[in-house]
């Protein structure tokens, strides 16, 4: 007899989890590298950087987060503006535009991070 699916597999919560710490852990050792090599569409040598630091406020913010609150989440971000889709018990989908200024993705973030700490503070 198999144990059940639960102990078989992990949650696609706890594998987005161990995801999200693993890409963190490599692209903060690979800042510099991604700095250097960015030149599209513009040389500003930052990208490694701001990825870096998008991972990480994401990575601290996950373990906050009410499992049973992502609807509540998806309600926040549409009252700041920022449409998102629950996407399963756990996950939510962003749908940027084709193109996508560094400007409005870094506003989407801002409007999701204040979304999550919203639902995580109450």
């Amino acid at each position: 007899m198999s144990a059940p699916t639960e102990q078989q597999v992990p949650s696609v919560w706890d594998a987005y989890d161990a995801w999200l710490r693993r890409a963190t852990t490599i692209i903060a050792g690979s800042a510099d590298a991604l700095n250097a090599m960015n030149v599209f569409p513009i040389s500003d040598a930052d990208t490694g950087s701001n990825l870096k630091l998008t991972l990480a406020g994401i990575a601290q913010a996950v373990p906050d987060v009410n499992r049973g609150s992502l609807d509540a989440i998806v309600q926040a971000a549409f009252y700041k503006g920022l449409l998102v889709l629950g996407a399963g018990k756990n996950a939510i989908r962003l749908s940027p535009p084709l193109t996508l200024t560094k400007s409005q993705a870094t506003t989407a973030l801002q409007l999701l991070d204040a979304a999550i700490g919203e639902v995580t503070r109450s």
